[in-house]
């Protein structure tokens, strides 16, 4: 009896999980549940979020060397310097075939290259 109501139990909770990730995919779409899952297409969206996190640590590296020449952007995919100086930089990359760039300190991405 106890094995039977785990299990009828655990079909309910499999149906409603199921019939609530129906309802959200038929009025939102796949592609606004996929980012919501965190998956991100390539592109503007990935070329955002990798420049910001290089200004940070620019940003970072800035406040202990005082300087962005000693900075390296080569972990990040296909990342490169168009310029660096003691007060300013500009990094950029290409994704999805098309080039963004973000000048700093305190700049934010933009589309094309340096």
């Amino acid at each position: 009896m106890g094995r039977a109501f785990a299990t009828i139990a655990i079909l309910v909770a499999l149906g409603a999980s199921g019939a609530a990730l129906y309802t959200h995919v038929r009025n939102d779409g796949v592609t606004t549940f996929v980012h919501r899952l965190g998956f991100k297409a390539s592109g503007r969206g990935a070329a955002e979020d990798e420049l910001l996190a290089a200004g940070t640590q620019l940003q970072s590296e800035r406040n202990a060397y005082g300087t962005y020449r000693r900075s390296n952007v080569s972990h990040f995919d296909g990342m490169s310097f168009g310029y660096a100086t003691d007060t300013t930089y500009c990094v950029q990359v290409m994704k999805a075939g098309k080039w963004y760039h973000m000048a700093g300190p305190e700049g934010f991405p933009l589309p094309g290259a340096c």
